[in-house]
């Protein structure tokens, strides 16, 4: 059908997972590559859109969020990781998920979506759910309560966090605006530690003594605070990984040392483990964690399974070697006259 003979825009949203699983992560950043490179690709005028104004959303199986799109008119695509019915909703896409599945989807809905179009009666809930509270010691609660404000979808929406009951972080979405109180602003750490919530609030309205704060430096900020340990990975980073850099970080915004220039222009050239992370800028194990969970909070680092570490684990150790011609005959007869 020709796109032009509806009035149907198509347009389509990648919903962030709402749980921070390392699968999850790793599918959802394949899923973002592939959209990107098939749009201009398929036969349908695609628009890259956010949740809020999309008719299309692909969504992880499990999100909460679903039920509302799915009522509000929207078309649902399902990712699942086996291939079954997607209860009453019409398209889905199984893992593992390849370049041309996207492709192959992006006609397919194009197609019904022109043929069927769409109208949004609801807009739906596209506020990221709220943080549970914390324990004190959970120490990726700060991050992973910074990091699902910047992950949020709709600008406009204002945050709270609050530390033991008490409001220390006021955020807009994106991090866009951000504003901490000066107690925690001079001694960040002690927000490690304390009882995390986090609150939607009506309008971003912090108090005049807070202090205005870069957002890429609030989270790379949480990101290095939380890892404690050189084994400490960030749940949404994926492990036995290889990695390398998308695209580089703020460096003026982060007052970038040596060694951090030297690990990100490392990551930029080619995919390294940790280990050869640490081995190629001279640095610590810990340190090399924590860059590398600062870079995945922000999205800017691309994982992908380290076939080296398999290969060496699954690689056998060569068979010792069996005693051939002469030294073999002399070997059985001494066994035979047991001596």
């Amino acid at each position: 059908m020709n796109a032009g003979s509806s009035n149907q825009r198509l347009t389509i949203a990648l919903a962030k997972p709402t749980k921070t699983l390392n699968d999850e992560a790793h599918t959802f950043d394949l899923l973002d590559r592939f959209i990107v490179m098939c749009q201009k690709k398929t036969n349908y005028p695609w628009e890259i859109c956010d949740v809020d104004q999309a008719s299309v959303i692909i969504a992880f199986e499990g999100d909460n969020r679903i039920e509302d799109w799915h009522s509000s008119g929207r078309i649902i695509v399902l990712v699942q990781n086996s291939r079954r019915p997607g209860k009453h909703y019409h398209f889905t896409i199984t893992n593992p998920i390849r370049v041309m599945h996207v492709l192959d989807l992006l006609n397919t809905v194009g197609e019904h979506l022109l043929a069927n179009p769409v109208k949004i009666t609801a807009t739906p809930t596209s506020k990221p759910s709220t943080v549970q509270d914390s324990a004190p010691g959970e120490h990726w609660a700060l991050l992973s309560a910074i990091k699902t404000v910047f992950d949020a979808s709709s600008p406009q929406t204002a945050f709270a966090i609050e530390a033991n009951g008490q409001p220390k972080l006021w955020l807009t979405a994106k991090l866009s605006q951000c504003k901490i109180s000066e107690d925690y602003f001079n001694n960040f750490s002690q927000l490690m530690s304390a009882k995390i919530q986090s609150k939607t609030l009506e309008n971003h309205n912090p108090p005049e003594s807070a202090i205005l704060i870069n957002g890429t430096e609030l989270l790379w900020r949480s990101a290095i605070d939380s890892t404690q340990n050189a084994q400490d990975r960030a749940p949404w980073l994926p492990g036995n990984s290889i990695y390398k850099l998308k695209r580089w970080p703020d460096l003026g915004a982060l007052r970038a040392k040596a060694n951090l220039v030297r690990m990100v222009s490392t990551l930029a050239k080619k995919y390294v483990t940790p280990e050869e992370l640490t081995q190629a800028t001279g640095s610590d194990n810990r340190e090399t964690m924590a860059i590398l969970n600062a870079l995945g909070a922000c999205g800017l680092i691309d994982a992908k399974p380290s076939e080296r570490q398999v290969s060496s684990q699954t690689q056998a150790k060569p068979a010792a070697k069996k005693p051939e011609g002469f030294s073999k005959m002399i070997k059985s007869l001494r066994r035979h006259l047991n001596i």
